[in-house]
């Protein structure tokens, strides 16, 4: 069976982005070299005005947007949410997805994945990929009855 890669939404988005930003280049330097009739005076006064554009958004109107958040509550909100997505784990026989945690808690599906990213980095899951691509989480230490009476002794 081959796996493909599905890209992210964020991915798609930072992608869409860029071409929007070369269309609007490219538009704009055409329109300016209509009046100014020299292109190399008109497509670097194009993309410079762009950039400082594209800089002010950045850093001005959205400077948090790339921030990593690995632990995104306090220690004991959450040590709190840890045990709800244990819980959940539990009634999901190991195996959960960001959805079934955004669902089952107040948490959205962003912090949800945000969550169970920090869990598998901390070692506690292991993430596996169904066949359509989606990502499953799989809480190694959660155990039937039956597998824990039939642990080996070491």
């Amino acid at each position: 069976m081959v796996h493909v890669k599905i890209p992210k939404v964020t991915e798609i988005a930072k992608i869409a982005k860029i071409l929007w930003w070369v269309l609007f280049v490219v538009v704009i330097t055409i329109v300016v070299n209509a009046v100014v009739k020299n292109f190399w005076i008109t497509f670097p006064m194009v993309l410079g005005s762009s950039l400082l554009i594209m800089f002010y958004q950045k850093l001005i109107l959205n400077p948090n947007d790339d921030k990593n958040v690995k632990q995104p509550d306090t220690n004991e909100v959450y040590a709190a949410r840890e045990k709800e997505i244990i819980r959940i784990a539990v009634n999901k026989k190991g195996l959960v997805t960001p959805t079934d945690v955004a669902m089952s808690t107040e948490l959205s599906l962003e912090h949800a994945k945000k969550y169970l990213e920090y869990l598998k980095e901390s070692g506690f899951v292991r993430l596996k990929i169904a066949n359509n691509g989606t990502y499953v989480y799989e809480f190694m230490g959660i155990l039937t009855e039956d597998e824990k009476k039939k642990a080996e002794a070491i």
